[in-house]
């Protein structure tokens, strides 16, 4: 149950990154609608900031869920894991968009 969790987080974090970036090409012309882009992309942002604390947890627990130094090595490798992919898959999504 745990690894659909994870599948399902790992696919949400990757799926809001794609909204994140469609939502930063839209030019807004007026102010509300600038402020509408801000609001959703606060949403969305927050949404990867939840994510970025839940998949460690999800790891952790997949391991084992140890107490000692040994799980607080598994959710530090596995919370900088989860930034490298979010910022690797958010930087190829706009170097796309720069081609």
């Amino acid at each position: 149950m745990l690894i659909f969790l994870l599948a399902g987080a790992i696919l949400l974090l990757m799926f809001s990154t794609k909204r994140i970036r469609s939502i930063e090409k839209v030019k807004p012309t007026t102010g509300p609608k600038e402020m509408l882009q801000i609001l959703r992309s606060l949403f969305w942002g927050l949404l990867v900031l939840m994510l970025f604390f839940l998949i460690p947890m999800i790891i952790w627990k997949l391991s084992g869920g140890s107490n000692n130094w040994d799980g607080v090595y598994i959710i530090f490798a596995s919370a900088i894991g989860t930034i490298v992919l979010f910022f690797s898959y958010y930087s190829r999504l706009k170097a796309k968009h720069l081609r």
